[in-house]
Formats: structure tokens, C-alpha cells, sequence
């Protein structure tokens, strides 16, 4: 985003009362629980069962940041230059800046989790609700519990090097996977707020959260993580038959590694990749009859054409929603990102009115 230096005096009555707070904090006034406001597990939890309101935390895996800066013509740029350095522009906004705002670029906090499918097909073994606290950055899903396995109390891990405390219990690549927030009651009437994590593999999580409005944030930041790393697949092998020879149909096997692009260029990646399985949908329900008249009714060929029909429908119906949500997330973070981006830029003219 360029802007023009011009006229902002008139703006410095509005900036007076916005200098004294901290770009890092949340400006939606959202709030989770933070390990850096609770000394053990138990504190924890009596705070995450609480309906009262929690301060603000800073985001404990991210440094903060010590200085903004402010770059022109690709190069790093002091805020108050003289006048005739400061024509035009470019502000900007790092990912860690974003991440220390929190929601959907990063987020941590207490759940209470349950894994239901290991992988497609395969119930988990250990289908308990555990307590756990959950980092989200950079494409993944971090969890942790702070229970001393040698004495069975709980260990402190607020205010410092948590880390050193934390035991892992999981950790959860988000490329390919979709939250969704269960509708009311949720889970049961005792678990209101739970969100379903679904895994590339077909694996199931259950996420519990203390508010309607922290499990918004958990499914935005889950999706956008999701949206941001995942690479479409490329290519569908379409299941439109042999009629001699008919291959069990399977659905292609995901890219291996993430994607490297930014927020513009993975949004126009995902766009194109919708577009492309709404047409193979759309190409797929008309082969249908002429598939159909190949074989004769409730031949094995017939059944085992129509099963894989079924199947890459399903498959491709499961992709454009999928896929879809991961452009709604991208799109609102990019709305939000280019709002704060916009007070990054006033931030600026003010501090420069300052010197």
C-alpha cells in the first residue's frame, strides 16, 4: 500500500489518544487463555472454566517486536527522515507482527481435546477428553500438557520458559485438514463449544473451547493455517471407465510438501483450483447416463462403475467445500490485515507529525 504524505495535522487529535497503546495487542478486544496468567494446570483450568473475562495476553511463543519498519523503495526506513525522503511509502506488515495480533495468524491456549479417528477407517485407541494447551503457528497445531509424570501433580508453566515444563502430546500438520464448529448443542450439552479437525489422513479431533467466541477463533486460525500451507493436488484421475477393465477408483495423493506462497498468490492458487474440480464436477454428473448404458444393470462392472462414480463425487464435493473455506479464510485475513495496515500507515504520519 503506497500514501502520499500530505496534510495530517488535523488527524493529531485522534492519534493523541491511540499513542499510548501497544500495537501488539489485539485490537478486536478478543482474549484467550495464557499460560504467562497461570502458575500450574489446575490454575489453568480454574481460569478456563470461568465465565470472567481474561486480560489480553501477549502471545508467549512470539518475540516481541522491538522497532516497526517502515520501507521504501525495498529498503529499510527510519520514521522520521527528513521531508524530502518521505515523499511516498510502502507500509508493511511482517508475519510477526500479525502473528502478535493473534487470531487467525497465530493463536494459543487451554482445550480440552478427543481423538476419534487415528486415519480413515481407523477408530483411535484412546477416545478420552484430555486437557491440553495448544499452540497454532506456521502451519501447524502444537499440544502440550504440564502434568509431571513422576509425582502426578501438575508442574507451573506460567511467566517464562513454559517450554521447560511442557510435555508434547501431539502435533498436528494443518495443510489439507478443515475445522468446523459443531452447531448447537455441540458435542452434548456439557461440551457446547467444540469445534471437529479433520486431518489429511481422515484422522478426527474434538476441540472444546470456553466460549462461542474463542471457538471462532480456534476454526478461523486452524482454516487459515490450512489455507495458507496447503498445495492443491495436481491432477484428478477421473474414473470415466474402460469398459473392458474397470480400476477401483482412488483419490489422488496429496503434494508432499506445503506451499511457499504468499497471501495474494495462494488465494488466486486456491481460486484456480476450485474452478478446475467445479468443472470436473460438473463434466462428471453429465458422464453419468452414458457411463450407465455401458454395462448391463447390476452387472459387477455396473456396481463397480457406479461405486467409483460415487466415490469421486464424493470426493469432489468434499474438495470445493474444502477448498472454498480456505478462500473465505484467506480472504477475511486479508481484509483485517489490510485494515491494520491502514492504522500501521496513519500510526506512521502521526509519529512523523511528532518529530
Amino acid at each position: 500500500m503506497t500514501l502520499k504524505r500530505g496534510s495530517f495535522r488535523d488527524l493529531l487529535s485522534i492519534f493523541e489518544q491511540q499513542a499510548n497503546s501497544s500495537y501488539s495487542n489485539n485490537s478486536s478486544g478478543r482474549t484467550s487463555p495464557s499460560p504467562s496468567f497461570a502458575a500450574s494446570t489446575h490454575q489453568a483450568m480454574t481460569e478456563y472454566n470461568s465465565s470472567s473475562s481474561h486480560v489480553a495476553p501477549t502471545l508467549g511463543f512470539v518475540l516481541n517486536l522491538n522497532q516497526t519498519n517502515v520501507k521504501r523503495d525495498g529498503n529499510a526506513h527510519s520514521v522520521c527522515s527528513d521531508d524530502s525522503t518521505r515523499t511516498s511509502i510502502t507500509i508493511s506488515i511482517s508475519d510477526e507482527e500479525l502473528a502478535l495480533l493473534g487470531a487467525p495468524w497465530a493463536k494459543e491456549g487451554m482445550l480440552c481435546r478427543k481423538q476419534y479417528w487415528e486415519s480413515a477407517g481407523k477408530r483411535a485407541k484412546d477416545k478420552a477428553w484430555l486437557v491440553v494447551f495448544v499452540v497454532i503457528q506456521k502451519g501447524e497445531l502444537n499440544m502440550f500438557t504440564f502434568e509431571d509424570a513422576n509425582s502426578g501433580v501438575s508442574g507451573t508453566f506460567g511467566g517464562g520458559n513454559w517450554l521447560s515444563n511442557a510435555k508434547p502430546v501431539g502435533t498436528i500438520q494443518l495443510a489439507h485438514s478443515l475445522a468446523h464448529s459443531l452447531p448447537s448443542p455441540g458435542y452434548n450439552r456439557q461440551r457446547p463449544y467444540c469445534m471437529v479437525l479433520t486431518l489429511a489422513n481422515g484422522g478426527v479431533y474434538f476441540y472444546q473451547a470456553n466460549t462461542e467466541e474463542l471457538l471462532y477463533e480456534w476454526v478461523s486460525t486452524c482454516n487459515y493455517h490450512a489455507a495458507r500451507t496447503s498445495k492443491e493436488p495436481l491432477g484428478i484421475n477421473l474414473p470415466w471407465a474402460d469398459p473392458t477393465f474397470i480400476n477401483e477408483w482412488k483419490p489422488p495423493m496429496l503434494p508432499t510438501v506445503s506451499s511457499t506462497h504468499d497471501e495474494e498468490k495462494q488465494l488466486e492458487a486456491l481460486r484456480q483450483h476450485v474452478a478446475s474440480v467445479k468443472r470436473g464436477l460438473e463434466q462428471h454428473s453429465e458422464y453419468h447416463e452414458s457411463m450407465a448404458a455401458l454395462y448391463q444393470p447390476r452387472s459387477a462392472k455396473s456396481v463397480k462403475a457406479q461405486s467409483n462414480w460415487e466415490k469421486m463425487s464424493q470426493y469432489l464435493l468434499a474438495e470445493i467445500v474444502k477448498y472454498d473455506s480456505y478462500i473465505d479464510s484467506l480472504q477475511s485475513a486479508m481484509s483485517i490485515r489490510l485494515k491494520k495496515q491502514g492504522e500501521k500507515g496513519l500510526q506512521y504520519f502521526f509519529l512523523c507529525g511528532k518529530c
